[in-house]
């Protein structure tokens, strides 16, 4: 269901800062507090005028404050962390965040304890993300072969139980937050991966396309640290044609930026691959 997009997405090396910086909540309009770590906690708030980048200043209010050029940012213990030449500051929630989601009647109970279950299911088969990545480039191979034998598909079910295995999938909105909300403490990045994969599962909708919910893909480092990747499940109806199925997913992969958010590394790349196949599909039609 539209995997590819999020595969590209975190198995891309880069530095945890450069990570961090990429997410929702430093984007241009975004309200954000920060506070100094080491002066008597002294804080700046205000709205980003732009995108908060390595090596670039934080500009807010319209050029009325600003912070140096950030050289890093780090996660510890669920804080964020934004360091430059001369300070650090912890990046801190607004007064008025939103409060996890705190399980109040028996049925939620019952949600939050399945969820609970199944996030543990989940890790104790946690793969690396080196084996994701070959299982999934051998998958998307394997895909492409047109006379599809018996043992070719044999290898697609043996790699889809492996990825299944590791994978959560919830149905609602309110599932995937209380989800998300057991595999971070932090309530930037709950709010910016919610925020993104529901502009994803918002524009599918509009599209009459088939949402699955959402997924969470688990991955364990050396250390044995786990990593998760969240996917908002889509797929196009099967009776559509070829160009109307690359022409919604080009939109659903464009819809963060429609929603105030902005387009991952992954997004982009799957976007361009769908325009050439789109291109491609034009001129054999002309």
């Amino acid at each position: 269901m539209n995997e590819q997009n999020n595969f590209n997405q975190i198995i891309k090396e880069k530095t945890p800062g450069e990570r961090f910086l990429e997410h929702d909540y430093l984007t241009a309009g975004k309200k954000i507090k920060l506070k100094k770590v080491f002066g008597n906690n002294e804080s700046i708030e205000g709205i980003l005028d732009f995108d908060v980048k390595q090596g670039k200043p934080i500009i807010m209010d319209n050029g009325s404050k600003n912070i140096d050029s950030i050289i890093n940012a780090q996660l510890l213990k669920d804080k964020i962390f934004l360091k430059t030449a001369d300070h650090t500051y912890e990046l801190v929630p607004p007064t008025d965040a939103v409060a996890k989601t705190r399980p109040n009647s028996e049925e939620l109970i019952k949600i939050d304890n399945e969820i609970e279950s199944e996030l543990k299911r989940a890790q104790a088969s946690a793969l690396s993300m080196q084996e994701a990545k070959i299982l999934f480039v051998k998958k998307q191979n394997l895909s492409l072969e047109l006379n599809k034998t018996p043992d070719i598909q044999d290898q697609i079910k043996e790699i889809e139980t492996k990825l299944k295995a590791c994978t959560v999938v919830v149905d609602t909105l309110l599932e995937f937050k209380i989800l998300m909300e057991k595999t971070s403490k932090n309530y930037y990045i709950i709010r910016s991966v919610i925020e993104h994969e529901n502009a994803h599962s918002n524009k599918a909708s509009s599209l009459e396309v088939i949402h699955g919910g959402y997924s969470v893909l688990v991955l364990k480092n050396k250390e044995g640290v786990f990593s998760y990747l969240p996917t908002a499940r889509t797929k196009p109806q099967e009776n559509w044609d070829d160009k109307r199925k690359i022409e919604t997913n080009i939109k659903i992969g464009r819809a963060p930026e429609e929603y105030g958010n902005r387009m991952s590394d992954g997004d982009k790349e799957n976007v361009a691959k769908l325009r050439e196949q789109l291109e491609n599909l034009n001129e054999i039609d002309t």
